[in-house]
């Protein structure tokens, strides 16, 4: 399994005791990924949009409407059981 090295977040994770945190437990590096400050309402952000597509796209699987598993692992079948379920309706379209 290919490990994380950098997090993108939203603006609402701010302080620098949180990054910190973040690399000395998980050893990832927190960006921050902030829309134009010239700019008011709403403002597709190229890295953000594939996070927000993706689990929108998610939402159409029943099973990860609500977080209804018990463990870790069996959550994470299901995503990737979702994924090749739209990677596979996307090559048979």
């Amino acid at each position: 399994m290919e490990h994380l090295g950098v997090v993108l977040v939203d603006g609402g994770y701010q302080g620098e005791a949180l990054v910190r945190w973040v690399m000395d437990t998980w050893r990832w590096v927190l960006e921050k990924v902030l829309r134009p400050s010239e700019t008011k309402g709403f403002v597709v952000i190229p890295k953000r949009w594939v996070v927000e597509r993706c689990f929108g796209w998610f939402r159409w699987c029943r099973r990860l409407s609500r977080d209804y598993e018990y463990s870790l692992h069996s959550a994470e079948s299901w995503v990737y059981i979702a994924s090749i379920r739209l990677l596979f309706r996307r090559l048979t379209s």
